[in-house]
């Protein structure tokens, strides 16, 4: 198996986890989640705005990256890596390590992830959402990932979507408005 580095592109929700933990289960492959450094990100005593603690908090995930890529043959890095700075950062630890770097594009609609993300559950992760969502930069060719591969929501993504509004009917507002356009658009 060639050795590999698998950066993981999408806003929280594309289904980068849910694919991640599929993933996970091929020969000699190790997954790095940043989901639980997210939660931790969205607990009460924590300011997920503060760019000190924002950046701290990448600085560990890329010294775990390079750690965890001299140890096992195919990385998986599970993370939103939204910035074409994030993502030359992950494409130099893994050619520093002798990897091949794949990227896995979740393209998904904004509004389908919303929903769909755990995230978004507090006031506090909204907020990292919406920071993550408003300096989200599409990946180029020219960033040097050896392959690109693109992951669109699916048919039965609406389903998911649909059942996801039935649970939050009581609240009204431009979310609940702006995923029923989503959805009449795609049935």
């Amino acid at each position: 198996m060639k050795r590999q580095l698998i950066v993981l592109v999408g806003l929280p929700g594309a289904g980068k986890t849910r694919w991640a933990r599929k993933e996970r289960y091929m020969p000699e492959t190790f997954l790095y989640s940043w989901v639980d450094v997210l939660k931790h990100m969205c607990s009460p005593q924590t300011d997920p705005v503060s760019n000190g603690y924002a950046e701290g908090l990448s600085a560990m995930l890329y010294a775990l990256v390079r750690d965890l890529s001299k140890m096992t043959t195919r990385l998986i890095v599970d993370a939103t890596n939204h910035t074409q700075s994030m993502r030359q950062k992950m494409i130099a630890i893994g050619v520093d390590s002798g990897r091949e770097v794949i990227c896995e594009m979740f393209d998904v609609p904004r509004e389908w992830c919303e929903v769909r993300s755990k995230l978004c559950e507090t006031d506090a992760g909204k907020l990292i959402f919406d920071r993550i969502a408003s300096t989200w930069q599409d990946v180029i060719p020219e960033e040097g990932f050896r392959e690109v591969h693109y992951h669109h929501g699916r048919s039965s993504d609406v389903e998911a979507v649909k059942r996801a509004v039935n649970r939050v009917k009581a609240k009204k507002g431009t979310l609940l408005e702006r995923l029923t356009r989503v959805i009449t658009r795609n049935d």
